[in-house]
């Protein structure tokens, strides 16, 4: 066999280059440190724009893969100037168009430590340190959401995959089968966000009949409505078995109720679920509690960490109420996602005050802008429940104000220090903007209401 000796150590000197010596790596980490604080740097800068399309002469050398390698120096001037000024700004506080990915610094420290060390929930048995922190994580969103100890958490990816796990669970517990899949009713809203959809398709529940109930006065899931739907639809030999709500809807951040829908369901024997990945971590907030009642009577609620937390992409939340013992869930199910470093170091660091100040710094941010908007002229959705700010100028048709409003975003837009949207809700064009970014302060929602004040409309 030592006709191979030569061979493996020429390939053992190659191979070693991935590793790099301590002077390398530490070269490469101070590039790619000064990188992110430069962009860090930007984003925060008043005068930043959220959408950049800086025009560059496209260089082939950043999307392409070549037998040997490039100085960390060039490839990341070619991210910078290639990818980075031609793309949104998706930690911006400028950043109004739709739920912003937190990007929080010491998030992705501890996304860069778990990748180090490569930790694997597969090992679980040999190396329990892991998955401690996920289980540590677990435990406190079960308390935030003020679920009991025999509730189940599980960390995953992103919200997506959470979603899909409630539905799968919803679909065992309720013994939904091909057979009786074409009969079972699934109830939600018009508010339902799309994600939602797709989970359901990836669970394979898109051939259930998807029942949309009406909406209260504030966007929010009428419960008589939803308890006359469900009587009808037994009566007519339909399967009822899934009611998905909303604590936060994507268009204004409507909460539904709750205890109303969790009374209907435990009558009807439903399974419900929360999508709480806008508004669920408000719940850290003692004085916006009362808005959540009924989170403890559901069975299945899902958190995003990115949104409510300020993380960087890449972690979802599924907490099951298993309090009355529904179902079994067994650990192979679902093995857990070692993604908790990047909640975990967070809340080390900074405890829960810095997070507690963000929120509620968001939430006022909203009744300012609320009032200051109404100054200028404009109508608002009242009484906003979160931080979506849902608002509009109009005129004597609503044809001419779905044209004002959406000639307004497009002058907003342009300006490029923000970005806001627009929603539809009856069929009328509103503007939408989001305060949810940790970076958002006074100073950039006055850039809006400077923007709405001196835009000719």
């Amino acid at each position: 066999m030592s006709i191979y000796i030569k061979k493996i150590k020429e390939l053992e000197i190659i191979s070693r280059q991935l590793e790099g010596s301590n002077m390398q790596r530490a070269a490469w980490t101070k590039v790619v440190h000064s990188y992110a604080g430069d962009f860090i740097t930007d984003s925060l800068s008043l005068k930043n724009k959220v959408l950049k399309t800086e025009k560059t002469e496209s260089k082939n050398n950043t999307f392409t893969i070549d037998e040997h390698g490039r100085s960390i120096i060039k490839i990341i001037e070619d991210l910078t100037q290639n990818i980075d000024n031609q793309s949104i700004n998706l930690v911006s506080p400028g950043l109004m168009a739709h739920q912003p990915s937190g990007g929080l610094y010491v998030g992705a420290l501890g996304d860069f430590m778990t990748s180090v060390t490569n930790r694997n929930s597969d090992l679980s048995i040999e190396n329990k340190n892991p998955t401690h922190i996920e289980t540590s994580i677990g435990n406190w969103l079960k308390q935030v959401i003020g679920l009991p100890e025999s509730a189940i958490s599980l960390l995953t990816a992103d919200s997506l995959m959470a979603n899909i796990q409630a539905f799968y669970l919803a679909r065992k517990a309720k013994a939904i089968t091909s057979e009786n899949l074409s009969i079972s009713v699934i109830y939600s809203t018009e508010m339902l966000h799309e994600s939602m959809l797709e989970a359901l398709k990836l669970s394979g529940l898109q051939d259930c009949k998807l029942q949309t109930i009406p909406c209260d006065e504030r966007y929010r899931m009428d419960g008589v409505a939803l308890a006359q739907q469900i009587e009808a639809d037994k009566k007519n030999g339909l399967h009822p078995f899934l009611i998905i709500a909303s604590a936060g809807t994507y268009k204004n951040g409507a909460i539904d109720p709750m205890n109303i829908i969790a009374m209907i369901a435990k009558k009807h024997n439903i399974w419900t679920h929360i999508d709480a990945t806008y508004g669920g971590f408000f719940m850290i907030l003692d004085d916006e509690k009362t808005k959540f009642k009924g989170f403890d009577k559901v069975n299945s609620i899902t958190l995003d960490p990115h949104k409510g937390l300020f993380l960087p992409n890449g972690f979802g939340a599924l907490l099951i109420n298993n309090e009355s013992n529904l179902l079994k869930v067994e650990k192979t199910d679902f093995p857990p996602d070692i993604c908790g470093l990047k909640l975990w170091l967070p809340l080390q660091l900074f405890g829960l005050k810095l997070f507690r100040a963000a929120l509620e710094e968001k939430l006022l941010l909203t009744k300012y802008f609320q009032g200051e908007v109404q100054k200028l002229g404009f109508e608002v959705l009242p009484d906003p429940e979160l931080t979506i700010n849902v608002f509009r100028k109009t005129a004597l048709t609503i044809v001419e104000t779905n044209e004002k409003n959406l000639e307004l975003v497009a002058q907003i837009n342009a300006d490029g220090r923000v970005l806001v949207s627009t929603i539809t809700l009856n069929h009328e064009t509103w503007i939408r903007a989001i305060f949810m970014s940790y970076r958002t302060h006074q100073d950039h929602v006055d850039i809006l209401l400077s923007l709405l004040k001196n835009i000719k409309n």
